[in-house]
């Protein structure tokens, strides 16, 4: 084990960090510490998998490469930040450095999402500190400016765009007139996609956002799977046609909200004692009228809007994705875990008489501010809520013969109890609706019971929520 923290020339303690994944953001991460003035801040070890490929001529002689995560552990790191990904073997290695005595930096989402809890509540237990203000919109700070930021307020409503990839592709398809597969193609070669687009088109890494968002901001226990996701793929040139006729375009929007209809029963919502708490959460494609400031996110930047009982509309927005803009993000954690550690050091140091008690006066603080992540209230006790079916208007964008439409007519009223209006369009060839003869349609629907069985009922369509 090398030795201990050193203090630098002005006498503040050293903190030193080890990097777990040295790609695109781990990279920048590493660019940032060594190239901004933080003296007090030193890169002192790196994780990657094939070590002689991956060493650059930039960085100090002095930082050590490893393969093995033990020799990280086994370190004087003082804060590991994990930039690494997925969920094993990531998720074991952030609680062997818990347990080791080391404060974590993530930008995983996943694991976050799925692990959070549990791991906030170990690093409680070790006495340290987990920050993963980088797990969502990248750059944007987002997870601070909801427990900091907003933690006067009483929110009840999350949405926004949280995925650069899929509002890329949608901007793509709405300003170029391009299909689906082209603008996935063209997001693929620019970097904006990977090369398995699942988790992104399908809409499972917003969702897994959204449960942070939700955990943060609302104090809701929310698992990812439990978060309706609909795919944007089923969405077209000739929907943003329809969508400019309703004065809207078609984001991939990301919501939770309580079920508060009016003030009163927002109240009701908002009270800890409160039995009947509803939180509806989904991520699809949705109508978004163009005077909305959601509605002007282009290419892969993030929007998120929180609304609270007492001020209102708080919007967060900017580089959602790319190496430097996470690289801020995550770099901003490391510094907050470092000021809070020296700011233990320094009271410590002037209160001798009681050295333990304020050494740890900002953990007891830390664990407060963790157990809103939690989902607890002041009492000690946390507020589970349940999913459910919900109504909103919807529209539908599907080919068939027009013989048809008062089949459809019923189909439709069977789930949302009655089509307001229909749209006939002209002009289109069979190839845009994947073979189906018969003219296209855009169906206006009231009241749709949101839920799986609904998004099956109608997998040829494209189903967009109204986001009016």
């Amino acid at each position: 084990m090398t030795g201990p923290s050193k203090r630098d020339a002005t006498g503040t303690q050293a903190c030193n960090v080890a990097l777990v994944g040295f790609g695109t953001v781990g990279s920048s991460v590493a660019k940032i510490l060594c190239e901004r003035s933080n003296a007090h801040l030193r890169l002192t070890h790196i994780l990657n998998r094939n070590v002689a490929r991956k060493k650059v001529d930039w960085l100090p002689s002095s930082v050590q490469w490893t393969e093995n995560i033990d020799d990280v552990l086994s370190s004087n790191a003082d804060i590991v930040v994990e930039v690494m990904g997925g969920l094993q073997p990531t998720e074991d290695w952030i609680r062997r450095t818990l347990q080791s005595g080391k404060s974590v930096v993530t930008a995983n989402k996943q694991l976050i999402a799925h692990c959070g809890p549990e791991l906030i509540s170990l690093a409680r237990q070790m006495n340290q500190q987990i920050e993963f203000g980088a797990s969502v919109a990248g750059g944007v700070p987002v997870i601070s400016g909801l427990h900091e930021g907003l933690a006067g307020d009483e929110l009840f409503k999350i949405r926004g765009i949280l995925n650069g990839t899929c509002n890329y592709i949608l901007s793509q398809i709405e300003t170029n007139g391009i299909p689906f597969a082209t603008a996935l193609r063209e997001a693929q070669k620019l970097g904006f996609a990977e090369a398995d687009p699942t988790e992104d088109i399908e809409g499972l890494d917003a969702r897994a956002k959204l449960a942070i968002l939700a955990r943060v901001g609302l104090h809701c226990h929310v698992r990812p799977e439990s978060i309706m996701a609909r795919s944007i793929s089923a969405i077209d040139s000739i929907d943003f046609e329809y969508a400019n006729q309703l004065h809207c375009t078609i984001r991939q929007i990301s919501w939770a909200e309580f079920n508060a209809q009016s003030k009163t029963e927002l109240k009701a919502a908002l009270k800890e004692e409160s039995k009947g708490d509803t939180l509806f959460a989904a991520v699809q494609p949705a109508l978004v009228e163009l005077s909305s400031p959601l509605a002007r996110v282009e290419g892969s930047q993030n929007l998120v809007v929180a609304t609270g009982r007492y001020g209102g509309e708080t919007v967060f927005g900017g580089h959602g994705a790319g190496g430097n803009p996470t690289a801020v993000a995550v770099v901003s954690d490391i510094l907050a875990i470092a000021r809070s550690k020296q700011s233990a050091i320094t009271i410590t140091m002037k209160d001798a008489g009681q050295p333990i008690e304020n050494a740890h006066r900002h953990r007891r603080f830390h664990r407060q501010a963790l157990s809103a992540l939690l989902g607890e209230g002041p009492a000690g006790h946390h507020r589970q809520l349940r999913h459910d079916s919900f109504a909103v208007r919807h529209q539908h964008r599907f080919c068939a013969a027009e013989t048809r439409l008062s089949e459809i007519a019923l189909a439709v009223f069977d789930h949302a109890g009655g089509m307001q209006s229909v749209t006939r369009g002209t002009g289109f060839t069979a190839n845009q609706f994947a073979g189906f003869p018969g003219a296209a349609l855009f169906a206006s629907a009231d009241s749709v019971r949101e839920n799986r069985n609904y998004a099956s009922t109608w997998k040829n369509c494209a189903i967009l929520r109204n986001f009016l």
